[in-house]
């Protein structure tokens, strides 16, 4: 994915070494001590398969709208009046 974005100029694994701490986060591909975890060499080779682009690249452009977003007022005002006590009045 990544290959077909020519914006995309790094891709960051967070944490590719492990911390030292045992209670801190430990999902790196690498222990503290260079040891490499069993899926390093699946990700390298991930990695490595798909340095070049092979779908469509991405094509992106400035809009000033949102893009596949919406709502429905209508039933969020449905859902708030069934939801009130009987009696009480909206402002």
């Amino acid at each position: 994915m990544m290959a077909c974005d020519p914006n995309v100029a790094l891709l960051n694994f967070f944490h590719a070494v492990d911390e030292t701490s045992l209670p801190a986060w430990q999902s790196g591909l690498v222990l503290p001590d260079g040891t490499r975890r069993a899926s390093f060499s699946t990700v390298k080779n991930a990695i490595m398969a798909n340095q070049q682009c092979a779908g469509t690249p991405v094509q992106w452009r400035h809009t000033d709208r949102i893009v596949g977003a919406g709502s429905d007022l209508q039933a969020c005002r449905a859902r708030s009046s069934s939801a009130r006590p009987k009696g009480s009045r909206t402002t």
